[in-house]
């Protein structure tokens, strides 16, 4: 008897030894992230210009092994297209004075491959939460940890109605693209 508890010690010891830690991986200044969309006039797309977010990460040396948690975030007027009239019709259709923050919160990551991921978190804009799976390309590069997509989302999911301008006559259409490219380090 006396062998096995010493040997069950001696393995609970060793399996403690060599438990993983998530590291904190934080945004750094280099992110693209932009909004893309269309309308019945030309192609138009806003960029953010501030932009924060963390991941919770497993890795073996440069090696990802889990992503336990993530969240991103931005102001919403923080969105920036160039000029500053179709920035006011943006502002105004996600009602940015009552809901200032449009965020990404995680709720898991599917590995599916060496380099491809599925982020499953809840999206929030316009004070309307949703559920969305982002595909996410991932590299290790360096000690830093670079995350990669774009998404398809409809306006009209999230409660909010496509801008118009000059009486109507030039429409946002309803699907816009979120692109991302955001580095993260330790």
């Amino acid at each position: 008897m006396k062998k096995i508890t010493i040997a069950f010690a001696f393995l609970l010891l060793s399996s403690i030894g060599t438990a993983q830690q998530s590291q904190i991986f934080k945004t750094t200044e280099s992110f693209a992230v932009s909004v893309s969309g269309t309308s019945s006039l030309h192609d138009w797309e806003c960029t953010v210009d501030t932009f924060s977010g963390q991941i919770a990460v497993i890795q073996d040396e440069n090696e990802l092994q889990n992503i336990t948690a993530f969240s991103f975030s931005f102001k919403s007027e923080n969105l920036k297209s160039g000029k500053s009239g179709m920035d006011k019709k943006m502002y105004d259709a996600i009602h940015s004075e009552k809901h200032p923050t449009i965020s990404f919160k995680g709720k898991k990551v599917t590995l599916v491959s060496g380099k491809n991921a599925v982020f499953e978190g809840d999206f929030s804009i316009n004070g309307t939460t949703k559920s969305l799976q982002m595909p996410v390309e991932i590299n290790i590069e360096n000690g830093s940890i670079s995350l990669i997509g774009k998404k398809d989302i409809l306006l009209t999911d999230f409660d909010i109605e496509p801008p118009k301008a000059l009486l109507g006559t030039i429409k946002t259409g309803n699907e816009v693209t979120i692109h991302y490219n955001v580095t993260l380090s330790k």
